[in-house]
């Protein structure tokens, strides 16, 4: 699945000015922030296969957030969870969080926080490739 992004080329310096704007596609991006291995790896696995460009956070987030979706384990305890979140809206990224199905106070996070979509681990282990297409199509 592909993002259609125009690029401005501005000419170096001392040319004349003049700015070029072609039409680009590129893989979406979506970021991991998970700090279970086995869940980073199966989900990553699932997004690369279907076309998607896969980062994984399981640590410190990164200064600058560049992703069209992030996938959030809404119980890591590597990071913060809100932080993550706050910064991937700020961004204009789209969010799915996930938690075990009976985790209510983590779904309820989720909720607050403004999950696009919250998901339980089975539903992320089984369908996020699904969800994020949804999600990117809406």
């Amino acid at each position: 699945m592909y993002v259609r992004q125009v690029l401005n080329v501005n000419v170096p310096d001392g040319a004349p000015t003049a700015i070029i704007a072609a039409d680009v596609d590129r893989p979406i991006t979506v970021f991991l922030a998970e700090d279970n291995l086995v869940f980073s790896a199966r989900l990553g696995s699932a997004l690369k296969a279907a076309g998607f460009a896969v980062e994984v956070w399981n640590g410190r987030l990164p200064d600058e957030i560049e992703c069209d979706v992030m996938v959030l384990n809404l119980g890591a305890r590597g990071f913060d969870v809100q932080e993550a979140a706050g910064r991937t809206r700020k961004a204009g990224a789209k969010l799915i969080g996930h938690a075990g199905g009976r985790e209510t106070e983590l779904i309820s996070l989720g909720k607050r926080i403004g999950c696009d979509r919250i998901l339980s681990n089975s539903q992320a282990m089984s369908d996020i490739v699904g969800t994020v297409r949804a999600l990117c199509e809406s």
